[in-house]
């Protein structure tokens, strides 16, 4: 009868040493995980900074100034459509914001 206990014993034992060791290994891959996240979202911060920086560079008005002229665009301001208006009329204005004076060959 001796012997059974302690076989029972060193099975409870051993299932005890197998379930401390799967927790700890879990609770290491957890660790893991964390850190691999944290890493993924310093980078996701990173980027976004560096894009944000960008952005804000690529439309100054310098550099849209820039751009319009390099592509040879005509953009009328509001005071400029506002006197236009008083020439064309309401209707040609109304036309020419809609682009349809520019697609028929008008001042576009």
């Amino acid at each position: 009868m001796g012997a059974k206990r302690w076989i029972v014993l060193v099975a409870v034992l051993v299932g005890m040493g197998l379930a401390t060791v799967w927790w700890k290994s879990r609770t290491l891959a957890m660790g893991y995980e964390a850190a691999r996240i944290e890493r993924e979202l310093a980078r996701a911060v990173e980027e976004e900074r560096v894009e944000e920086s960008r952005l804000a560079r690529l439309t100054t008005l310098d550099r849209v100034a820039a751009k319009v002229k390099e592509m040879d665009l005509r953009l009328e301001s509001r005071a400029e459509k506002t006197m236009l208006a008083g020439q064309r009329g309401a209707a040609g204005l109304a036309l020419a914001s809609a682009g349809a004076v520019g697609a028929a060959g008008g001042t576009k």
